[in-house]
């Protein structure tokens, strides 16, 4: 096995040499002798194949023509309330707002097949996160950030038993979860609290 491996390694050097012999280069070359040469030995027990030499070949110049110049216009993106820039000693940009402490008032959640409706009365900040995840699941899966006005309509839940709680924040701000609610998969709308 070993034999044929080595047989086989001598025969895809010798195909490689013969290419790298036959291939030109791309650029064409004010001198034929810049390009890669094998000096012409005899098979001896000292030298039992030919050694390559490379002759440095000069780097092709190419003129540049006119290409019209391309400008992307930076528009600023809008930023929260609380909003620093980073400064000129590259620092991350730090969040200034501070975290909400109030819980929302009456959260409930009405759902209907794949469809989730979570209500409450808003009493802080002006952002909330609403975070869901499947009832087996001990980790929150999913979230979903929307402005704080009360309400959020989420789709897509198959017909799972859903868990849901909400964070009210200050844009970039953290702030205190709520309770959770925890639902069921219906054909008609149900109040869950």
């Amino acid at each position: 096995m070993q034999k044929i491996i080595i047989l086989l390694t001598i025969i895809f050097f010798l195909i490689a040499v013969s290419r790298v012999r036959a291939t030109r280069s791309p650029f064409p070359s004010p001198n034929p002798s810049h390009r890669i040469h094998f000096r012409d030995h005899s098979c001896t027990q000292n030298d039992p194949s030919p050694t390559p030499t490379i002759s440095p070949s000069p780097v092709p110049t190419a003129s540049l023509s006119a290409t019209p110049a391309i400008t992307t216009a930076v528009t600023p993106q809008p930023r929260g309330e609380g909003y620093v820039p980073p400064t000129q000693s590259h620092e991350a940009p730090k969040c200034e707002a501070k975290d909400t402490t109030k819980l929302p008032i009456n959260l409930h959640v009405y759902r209907k097949g794949d469809v989730a409706i979570v209500k409450y009365w808003p009493t802080e900040g002006d952002t909330v996160s609403v975070f869901y995840r499947q009832n087996d699941s001990k980790y929150w899966q999913y979230s979903l950030t929307e402005q704080n006005d009360g309400f959020v309509t989420i789709a897509g839940l198959g017909n799972k038993d859903i868990s849901f709680a909400v964070m009210q924040r200050n844009t970039c701000s953290g702030g205190v979860m709520s309770h959770t609610v925890v639902d069921g998969p219906s054909k008609e709308w149900v109040l869950f609290r």
